[in-house]
């Protein structure tokens, strides 16, 4: 079974019934080109139109495993020396959260973006 909504289904639906509308709709037949480029240009305009990005929390688990620790200057540990998000810098002793892909940044910061 399909996971999108029945909702999605039917905007899927919606938007291919437009686009053969719009297909059927051309009489330039001299060129295929614009039949072609208004047809790509309609499916990136509903596609766009008509679904929204929606980002997908992290897990609370998943944030509670990530590597906390503090900032020392001396720390070999962090060789960067300031967060992407804030750009500040790090201070001794401010609370650092370490990524998966070993990116570094306040503890404050990237929760936000959690």
């Amino acid at each position: 079974m399909s996971n999108l909504s029945t909702s999605s289904r039917l905007q899927i639906v919606v938007v291919l019934a437009h686009l053969t509308a719009l297909l059927l709709d051309t009489t330039d037949s001299d060129s295929d080109t614009i039949v072609t480029d208004a047809f790509e240009n309609s499916i990136i305009r509903e596609s766009m139109e008509a679904f929204e990005a929606r980002s997908i929390p992290a897990t609370k688990s998943s944030v509670e495993a990530l590597e906390k620790f503090r900032f020392q200057q001396q720390s070999d540990s962090v060789s960067v020396g300031d967060c992407i998000i804030c750009l500040e810098e790090f201070e001794t002793g401010s609370e650092l959260i370490r990524m998966p892909c070993s990116h570094v940044y306040h503890g404050h910061c990237i929760l936000k973006w959690l």
